[in-house]
């Protein structure tokens, strides 16, 4: 059994980022609670295989907002289709006019960005995740900050926030499932032409 400061330490992390994941996970593995003169206790195989876990889940959540990501990126041949260089009643576009019509449409494009009607996806993704890990730590200080005014026991806490944790992978659950419904064929692609 060690104490917190001796855990950090075999962990090689410092003592804020180990509260930090006590705070981040409810499920920390603790052995004994600190209170006033006593301090807590950790069982190190516990918490190793605890990290163990928590490193493999992330690794396996990032995957799959990668393939997430994946799906929800438009190509560029999506968004801006090749022009036709033939068409039934009009003649072979030159090159030259086949360079400015390339021109045009990324003067389009940019406006488009510019406007806000397309944007970059890892800038989305950036200010989403932001939002979120914000929302998610004023959230859970708020519950904390509650249980102590309310004086809640630790059983009474550990169980308001593990309720609050699976309300937190029900939305997330319920917003993917929103962003794989296929959006309709007019919906992607933008007018450049």
């Amino acid at each position: 059994m060690l104490n917190k400061r001796e855990l950090s330490r075999r962990l090689k992390v410092s003592l804020p980022t180990l509260t930090a994941w006590m705070e981040r996970w409810p499920e920390f593995p603790v052995a004994q609670r600190g209170t006033n003169g006593s301090s807590y206790r950790f069982d190190v195989e516990a918490v190793f295989a605890f990290l163990s876990e928590r490193r493999e889940e992330e690794a396996q959540q990032k995957a799959g907002r990668d393939e997430q990501l994946m799906a929800l990126q438009l190509s560029f041949g999506d968004l801006f289709p090749a022009p036709d260089p033939v068409s039934d009643n009009r003649r072979r576009l030159s090159t030259k006019e086949e360079i400015d019509l390339w021109k045009l449409r990324d003067l389009k494009r940019k406006e488009a960005e510019r406007s806000g009607q397309l944007v970059i996806a890892a800038e989305v993704e950036q200010l989403f995740q932001a939002a979120l890990a914000r929302l998610n730590r004023d959230a859970t200080s708020f519950i904390r900050r509650l249980g102590q005014q309310e004086r809640w026991s630790d059983a009474q806490m550990r169980s308001i926030e593990a309720r609050f944790a699976d309300m937190q992978r029900q939305s997330v659950r319920d917003a993917l499932a929103l962003l794989d419904e296929e959006p309709d064929a007019d919906e992607r692609q933008l007018n450049l032409t």
